[in-house]
């Protein structure tokens, strides 16, 4: 197994306790919220997404270059599952997978 794959497993294999983010869900619509406060929590973020759940992120704590990582990442996680996003206002963005939206 190469290094960038076990890197990978070994993320996505974290406890939730790991993340120090703020975050509430909407157990009616499946909607978790966040507040993210660092790049380091956006693993967490997008094993949510994977599990077809609907993730709203609230980058406004967050630094201009990070906040443009956050973004790709998830970016790129929406695309590999035939996701979509949608910006809401300025620094909120709704991220679902295709079957969710």
């Amino acid at each position: 197994m190469s290094f960038l794959k076990k890197w990978w497993k070994n993320k996505l294999n974290k406890s939730s306790n790991d993340v120090n983010t703020s975050q509430e869900v909407d157990s009616d619509s499946n909607l978790y919220k966040f507040k993210l406060s660092s790049f380091s929590e956006v693993v967490y973020v997008s094993k949510i997404l994977l599990k077809k759940e609907k993730v709203l992120i609230n980058l406004n704590e967050i630094e201009k270059a990070e906040r443009r990582r956050i973004l790709d990442f998830l970016s790129g996680v929406i695309f590999f599952k035939n996701g979509k996003a949608k910006k809401l206002k300025d620094h909120i963005y709704y991220f679902s997978l295709k079957s969710t939206f």
